[in-house]
Formats: structure tokens, C-alpha cells, sequence
């Protein structure tokens, strides 16, 4: 459906002109831009010459035009390039909306690869381990978890402390391409106990020893891959 009807620049036949992006005559196929609409003075009888002197004669110049033939002819003239202007501004306002319907979607876009990305355990494996610890912050804080970041100083093994209702858990992040030792879980064990937290999460990128395994079997100790928590949301 059209939403003004105009002239073809170059045929000069009415056409529906719809808004926004380049246009087609559909009789003589010639693409043109909103723009190149504008109405002519041809097309209502009038010469170029008759339009200035009703625009920019004087005023005795103007009355004597109000008293001719060609006067209707002129108002209707100024009419169609108050319709046109019109017109060139709902187009301007569509293809601005159109560039922030483009705008959203590519942000759209954008938010789903990263969030594909974050999916995938390749690209959780090339994070260093301070880009580990935001990640895994930013994981848990969106589904639901209160996240305090400890900081790289003086947290005694703790790299993040989650709070989910009244539980309290303590959580190391390694970011290793060795499977984790006993000897580490013990140290997170001793931290657990020093701060009084319900639970203790280590989680790997790599994996875990089987003594590592056994030693936080029975205990308030978890030992998590990238797996587990991509699997248990």
C-alpha cells in the first residue's frame, strides 16, 4: 500500500511511493530516491518562471497573480510540495527506525553468540584465570546467586563467595590445564573450616586427581568442571 502517490522523476507517470529505502517506477522500471520526487511545476501548468513570480514578485506582482487562470493552478502546486515535504520527513523517520530496528537486532545477535560462546567449554578453557573468576561471577550472579569477588589479594584461597537464601559457599576457580591434586582440595578444606561457610566449590577447567576426588567425598565440598556448571545451570 502506497503512502503518498507522486510523480516518476523520469516519466513522470503517478505512482504509489512507499516509505523509505530507493524506489522503482513500476512502468518505466527506473530506481530513485525519495528526493528526486519532488513535485514540477509542468506537471500543474505552470512555468518556472510563473511559480517565482507568484513566490518572489512583489506585492503588486503578487496581487496581479492572485487575479490570474494560473493561481488555483499554483496553490495546488504548493499544496503537492507540502505533501511531498511531508512526505521526505515520514521517510526520513522510517529509515531511522529501520537503522535502530537494524541497530537491536544486530545487538541481539550479538548477545546470543556471546551467549553461545559462554556455552562452550573450548572457549571457557582459553579464559586466564582472572577472566575465569569474572565469568564464573557473572554465571552465577545471573542465575540467581549474590556474588562478592574477593580480589586477588588477601583471599586466603577464596576467589568468590556466593549467598543463595541462608547458604553461605566459598568458591575457588582454577583455571589449570593439569587435573587438580589432593593436596589443593585440602587447602580449600582448611578454608572452608577457617571461614564457616556451609560449602566449599572448586571449580577446574581441567579436571580432578582421583585422590582429589576421594578426599572431598563425605566432605561440604564440591570439585566442578566447566561441564558440570554449564549442565547445572
Amino acid at each position: 500500500m502506497a503512502d503518498w502517490i507522486g510523480r516518476c522523476p523520469n516519466c513522470r507517470q503517478r505512482i504509489g511511493l512507499p516509505l523509505g529505502g530507493r524506489l522503482r517506477c513500476p512502468h518505466c522500471k527506473v530506481r530513485f530516491s525519495a528526493e528526486m520526487t519532488r513535485p514540477n511545476p509542468e506537471d500543474f501548468g505552470l512555468t518556472q518562471k510563473q511559480v517565482e513570480s507568484f513566490d518572489q514578485g512583489s506585492r503588486w506582482h503578487r496581487w496581479i497573480a492572485k487575479k490570474s487562470q494560473s493561481y488555483p493552478k499554483f496553490l495546488r502546486y504548493h499544496q503537492a510540495l507540502d505533501a511531498h515535504n511531508h512526505y521526505l520527513l515520514a521517510v526520513r523517520e522510517e529509515l531511522r527506525r529501520q537503522q535502530r530496528e537494524r541497530q537491536e537486532r544486530l545487538k541481539i545477535k550479538e548477545r546470543e553468540e556471546e551467549e553461545r560462546l559462554r556455552k562452550s567449554v573450548s572457549w571457557w578453557r582459553k579464559l586466564d584465570g582472572r577472566s575465569f573468576e569474572r565469568e564464573t561471577a557473572c554465571h552465577y550472579r545471573s542465575r540467581g546467586y549474590q556474588v562478592k569477588e574477593t580480589g586477588r589479594t588477601g583471599d586466603q584461597g577464596v576467589d568468590l563467595v556466593l549467598v543463595k537464601g541462608a547458604k553461605r559457599i566459598i568458591v575457588q576457580c582454577k583455571a589449570h590445564r593439569h587435573y587438580i591434586s589432593p593436596s589443593i582440595v585440602r587447602d580449600l578444606y582448611g578454608t572452608l573450616m577457617h571461614h564457616g561457610a556451609d560449602e566449599a566449590w572448586l571449580i577446574s577447567t581441567a579436571g580432578f586427581l582421583g585422590g582429589a576426588k576421594a578426599f572431598a567425598k563425605g566432605k561440604p565440598i564440591r570439585l566442578l568442571t566447566i561441564t558440570d556448571i554449564l549442565r547445572d545451570g
